[in-house]
């Protein structure tokens, strides 16, 4: 345990780790094409645009975007199709034409770079949670507890258990705090950073974890992340995003409140979608500091109390999610809408053969892995007037 920090204090500090890839399907163009990081890249499924790089945004081309309105904006774009499985193929390939009628999309070769980005990640522990395809969240509160109470017993990590002023060194730490932190507080037009004892050094040390898994993913497999550090999943995601990309930000506890106070609430975790307007548009407010007027009580006169709860807390960057690590996978699919309908026999004959395929090797990617294979099996298809039927059966 670490010394001299109450059971209690400790209980509501955590260390967690929000690691975001940037451009991660463009990442993955760059790294399997050998294309210069300099190189506007956009990556293609059929007509437009799924993911964009930096140096095509900065170009003005951005997401969903058509093929042609992108070439407008920039010229020198290079534009890589996702893999496809032509009609009748039993492996997916980057085929030079592909259409929406002659083949299917295969997203493989990106859980195949996800999965290896969260093997590193787990070799910190596996308190692991994947977000998406393209991040994940870590809880390293017991990591960090370790490494402190390694330097604690070789006397090289004093601890500082009440505020003290940024001069003295972060949370106690002896040595400058520059490349952790986030932007100071302005106070009155000078900075003014506090620490606060023992969740300053918890954070100090998960950013330095931080900085060992970025540099192990950029080694091992040439790609660049993001990541933020906080005491909670949302600080945490928030930290990710704000100096993207290829850095880390740390919010601390001192500068939370200053921090959240103007934030636009849908871009806060979990507000962006319909939640977020609709608070927006009930409470006419915009940042997460405009929801600070409003109490608990006249909350809960337009939310049930859980909801309620939560949007109290999480305007003020009180967030008590937990990082829950990855399940394992219950059940996979392999799917193909077709328009027009297809017509024969030996047309369903050759696009069943794709999604066959399309499972197997996932399934085999399962297996490998895991040592899993499934029980049962389910055919489901649609006729051209909606009517739908389905089959199962057993998988020996």
């Amino acid at each position: 345990m670490v010394p001299n920090l109450p059971c209690s204090a400790r209980a509501q500090q955590r260390a967690i780790l929000h690691v975001d890839l940037d451009c991660f399907y463009c990442q993955v163009e760059h790294v399997r094409l050998g294309i210069p990081v300099a190189q506007p890249v956009g990556v293609q499924q059929w007509h437009s645009l799924i993911a964009v790089n930096y140096a095509a945004r900065a170009a003005g081309v951005q997401r969903h975007m058509t093929v042609p309105e992108a070439r407008a904006l920039c010229p020198d774009l290079r534009l890589v199709h996702v893999a496809t499985y032509r009609r009748g193929d039993t492996h997916y390939a980057y085929h030079a034409d592909p259409k929406p009628y002659s083949h299917k999309v295969s997203l493989d070769p990106y859980r195949a770079a996800s999965a290896a980005v969260l093997r590193i990640l787990t070799m910190v522990g596996p308190n692991v949670q994947r977000a998406s395809v393209d991040e994940a969240f870590l809880d390293v509160t017991d990591q960090v507890d370790a490494i402190v109470e390694d330097l604690r017993r070789a006397g090289r990590l004093p601890l500082v258990d009440t505020p003290v002023d940024s001069s003295s060194g972060a949370a106690g730490v002896t040595g400058p705090w520059t490349g952790v932190a986030s932007d100071p507080v302005e106070a009155d037009g000078e900075p003014e950073v506090r620490t606060f004892g023992w969740p300053d050094l918890q954070l100090w040390v998960a950013a330095n974890i931080a900085n060992y898994l970025r540099a192990r993913i950029l080694t091992d497999l040439h790609f660049t992340c993001s990541a933020g550090v906080g005491h909670n999943l949302t600080l945490a995601k928030l930290g990710s995003a704000m100096h993207k990309p290829n850095q880390q930000a740390v919010i601390r506890l001192g500068e939370t409140l200053t921090y959240m106070k103007d934030l636009s609430l849908p871009k806060i975790r979990s507000l962006g979608g319909k939640i977020g307007t609709d608070v927006c548009q009930k409470f006419e407010v915009t940042t997460a500091g405009d929801l600070w007027t409003y109490t608990l009580p006249q909350l809960r006169e337009h939310f049930d109390a859980e909801r309620a709860l939560y949007l109290f807390n999480i305007c003020r960057g009180i967030d008590d999610s937990q990082v829950k690590p990855r399940e394992t996978t219950k059940s996979m699919m392999a799917a193909k809408s077709f328009n027009p309908p297809i017509t024969s026999l030996d047309s369903l004959l050759e696009w069943f053969k794709v999604l066959c395929a399309e499972l197997h090797h996932r399934l085999q990617d399962e297996w490998n892995s895991s040592q899993r294979w499934p029980k049962s099996i389910l055919f489901h298809y649609k006729t051209e007037h909606a009517n739908a039927r389905s089959k199962s059966g057993v998988l020996p």
